[in-house]
């Protein structure tokens, strides 16, 4: 339960389009114990640290404790920059890099997802877009047109109706062994195409993985990961031990895999902490929890997968993510599969 001065906080975030009265709703069921609601939105990428410092010198007033108000009817919010030949729809989800909406490119009718850059290296990320509308894949979020626009960037890409990965499991606690293998295959199908074409993912966080209600999967926003001074806990959580500390490799990515294999079991994040630095100082210097003391009755190969995933050392990984697909293929045919 939010305290009245959050909820003054939370309806000026929503007011300057910081996240949806949805995204507000589903955080306030994984706030912590006495944990503000400003560092949680921090923590969840929503805000920076000085947005949030921003909202609240903003918030002068006590407001009477009483419900929340019902959400006001969906409006079509005012881009940050509008793109030529795309009409916004609605806000999708915005942090402190980027705004993403749903947008109809006016040519055709095609829905898209219309993502606008606004901060980081701006030209790495359109050069990384360029790239990444070369990759012909089903696991793959299709990018149909980048460019500029002003000071910022714009990526068009195939809208996928989906959920994120981390919705996913947040909505069910955690996934059956049979499902995250069916999810991690698909995953790794994405990256051994990627990779193939030597274009690294480096920001594999669970928001960037989309599954549908069939469980197909697709990924997106390859070659996004922006600068050190920039990342976030979410995705903090996700980076490899050698991402912090010189270029991200292709075992980079497959260690981020380990990450999403295990809160896809558990439903928690095996590295993570309050701050960025904690969550750092956690990859480079202890080993992934064990899954067992979680999840009693996982398979040794499921914990042997883990353990391989996120080594510290890149070259003790898998040799690629063709590599993980048959190991994850030969799970799937020696250990009896439950979704439930």
């Amino acid at each position: 339960m939010f305290s009245d001065q959050e909820r003054e906080f939370a309806r000026l975030a929503v007011e300057h389009h910081y996240l949806t009265h949805g995204q507000l709703k589903a955080l306030q069921s994984s706030c912590r114990p006495g944990e503000p609601l400003d560092a949680t939105l921090v923590a969840h990428g929503y805000l920076t640290r000085e947005e949030a410092d921003e909202l609240a010198s903003l918030t002068t007033r006590s407001l009477p404790v009483m419900p929340a108000p019902p959400p006001p009817p969906e409006e079509t919010p005012r881009p940050a920059f509008a793109v030529p030949g795309y009409a916004i729809q609605r806000l999708l989800s915005r942090n402190a890099q980027s705004i993403l909406h749903a947008a109809v490119r006016e040519s055709d009718g095609t829905e898209v997802a219309l993502k606008v850059l606004t901060k980081g290296p701006l030209e790495r990320y359109l050069s990384r877009a360029e790239e990444a509308r070369t990759l012909h894949h089903p696991n793959i979020v299709k990018v149909l047109e980048a460019g500029r626009i002003g000071p910022a960037v714009y990526i068009a890409s195939e809208f996928a109706h989906s959920v994120s990965l981390r919705d996913h499991v947040t909505g069910t606690m955690r996934l059956g062994l049979g499902e995250a293998i069916a999810i991690l295959k698909q995953v790794a199908a994405a990256l051994a195409e990627a990779h193939h074409w030597r274009l690294l993912h480096g920001n594999l966080k669970a928001e960037n993985v989309l599954v549908t209600e069939a469980r197909e999967v697709s990924v997106t926003d390859f070659g996004l990961a922006p600068p050190l001074f920039q990342v976030g806990v979410r995705l903090a959580r996700v980076m490899a031990p050698e991402a912090w500390q010189g270029p991200s490799e292709p075992a980079s990515d497959l260690y981020s895999c380990g990450i999403l294999w295990f809160h896809m079991l558990t439903g928690e994040w095996p590295f993570d902490g309050q701050t960025v630095e904690e969550v750092r100082d956690l990859h480079l210097n202890k080993p992934a929890p064990l899954l067992c003391r979680r999840v009693p009755g996982l398979p040794p190969a499921a914990e042997k997968l883990l353990s391989r995933l996120t080594s510290k050392v890149p070259a003790l990984r898998h040799a690629g993510a063709p590599d993980l697909i048959r190991e994850l293929d030969v799970l799937e045919a020696a250990v009896p599969v439950s979704d439930e």
